[in-house]
């Protein structure tokens, strides 16, 4: 009896395994139940990418008017404290703006998945 009990649960642990396989696979291969994308993910998209490309045009432009204020504000100065207060906010100023392109050149790409 014993023996009988572990081929079938031998037989049924292969059965489980076979129908889970294969109904993964069916999922997979299905088709979805939406293929039509809605208007408001469609426009939604469209809307960001084109956000996007104005701050990608903006957001350099306006780094370079900051670093040239401060650089016209530390030529000014004469306190070393001063000097070095500008170098810094010239720094954080260039760093936001990496920061900005790099952030809405990933989002774009990963906006281009959607298209």
């Amino acid at each position: 009896m014993k023996l009988f009990k572990k081929i079938v649960s031998k037989i049924n642990k292969g059965v489980v395994a076979k129908i889970s396989v294969l109904s993964f696979a069916m999922m997979m291969v299905a088709a979805p139940a939406f293929a039509a994308t809605p208007n408001i993910v469609t426009g939604a998209s469209n809307l960001m990418k084109d956000a996007l490309t104005w701050v990608l045009i903006l957001v350099p432009v306006a780094a370079a008017l900051m670093i040239g204020f401060h650089g016209w504000m530390k030529s000014m100065a004469d306190d070393p404290n001063a000097i070095s207060d500008r170098n810094k906010k010239m720094k954080n100023v260039a760093i936001g703006a990496a920061i900005a392109e790099c952030t809405s050149g990933l989002v774009t790409v990963f906006l281009g998945y959607f298209a």
